[in-house]
C-alpha cells in the first residue's frame, strides 16, 4: 500500500533528483524555448523552485506532517 509517507518521500526524492539535474546543463540550456515567445527553461526552473516545488528530503520531517494531516 502506498501511504502518505512513501508518497512525499517519493516526492522529496524525485524532486532532488529533478532539481540535480538542472545543475549538470550547461548554461545554454537554460534559454531553451519550446515554441516562440514561450517561458526559457531557465524561467520554468526559476518559477518551480520559487514556489516551493523543490522539497529537501533532508529537511522533510514526514512524520510530524503525517500527524498533522491526521488531526485536521
Amino acid at each position: 500500500m502506498i501511504t502518505l509517507e512513501i508518497s512525499l518521500r517519493h516526492l522529496a526524492w524525485s524532486n532532488q533528483k529533478f532539481f540535480t539535474l538542472f545543475d549538470e546543463m550547461p548554461d545554454k540550456i537554460f534559454s531553451l524555448q519550446s515554441a516562440e515567445n514561450e517561458r526559457t527553461v531557465g524561467e520554468i526552473a526559476t518559477i518551480l523552485k520559487q514556489h516551493g516545488f523543490h522539497i529537501n528530503l533532508n529537511e522533510l520531517d514526514v512524520r510530524t506532517y503525517v500527524n498533522e494531516t491526521k488531526q485536521k
